[in-house]
């Protein structure tokens, strides 16, 4: 935050996402409630999405395969 004010850029804790990447589900029930920005605190999710790919817990991208790849590779030279 000391950043922000710094260079007059302003956050908006609303709009920030937050996923914890690990094997360990006690990872997550201990970060849970104690990550902070600013003076909010963000809720953990089981996925973001960052410029329109889907990243879950585990890194998994089974979203994107299951979804998005057979609409979007039709032909012979697509890479999913």
């Amino acid at each position: 935050m000391a950043w922000g004010k710094q260079w007059q850029v302003k956050f908006a804790a609303e709009k920030t996402q937050a996923v914890v990447i690990s094997r360990s589900r006690e990872d997550i029930r201990l970060i849970e409630g104690q990550l902070k920005f600013g003076e909010d605190t963000l809720a953990i999710k089981e996925s973001i999405n960052i410029l329109g790919l889907e990243v879950d817990s585990k890194l998994s991208f089974d979203f994107q395969l299951e979804n998005e790849a057979p609409t979007r590779c039709q032909g012979p030279h697509d890479i999913v």
